[in-house]
C-alpha cells in the first residue's frame, strides 16, 4: 500500500487516480479522516445567440454551461481589419453588447469559458 506522501504533489494538491469521470462528487478516506471530493473539470462552450444587431452594435445572449465558470473571454475581430478585441466579463452577465463596430464589415466573435480545470472549446 503506498504511502498518501506520494499523492501530494508540490502545490500541496492531492493526486488521485482512478476517479471515474462520471461521479463529480465523492468521498475519500485517509487514515481516520473522511474528505468530501468535488472533481473540476473544463467547462463546455457558452453558447451565444445574436440578441440583435444594428448598424455599429451586436447584442449577444448567453446560455451557460450547468459547471461552475469563473469567467467569460469574448474576442472578436473584423474580416477586413485584423486586429484582435478581447475582454473578459464574469458570470452571471446574460448578454452583452459589442459597440463601436463598423457597418458592412464582417466578424469573427469567439466566447471561451475559464474554470480552476481550464477553457472551454470556443
Amino acid at each position: 500500500e503506498k504511502s498518501i506522501d506520494q499523492y501530494v504533489l508540490s502545490n500541496n494538491s492531492l493526486y488521485i487516480t482512478d476517479l471515474k469521470l462520471d461521479d463529480n462528487h465523492s468521498q475519500y478516506q485517509c487514515g481516520p479522516t473522511q474528505y468530501q471530493i468535488q472533481l473540476y473539470d473544463k467547462p463546455a462552450s457558452v453558447h451565444g445567440k445574436i440578441h440583435y444587431t444594428t448598424s455599429n452594435e451586436i447584442g449577444i445572449k448567453f446560455d451557460y454551461p450547468s459547471v461552475i465558470i469563473e469567467s467569460l473571454i469574448i474576442t472578436y475581430k473584423s474580416k477586413e481589419n485584423l486586429i484582435l478585441n478581447e475582454f473578459h466579463l464574469f458570470p452571471p452577465l446574460l448578454n452583452i453588447r459589442l459597440t463601436n463596430l463598423s457597418c458592412g464589415n464582417t466578424y469573427d466573435i469567439m466566447i471561451y469559458a475559464k474554470n480552476q480545470a481550464g477553457f472551454s472549446p470556443s
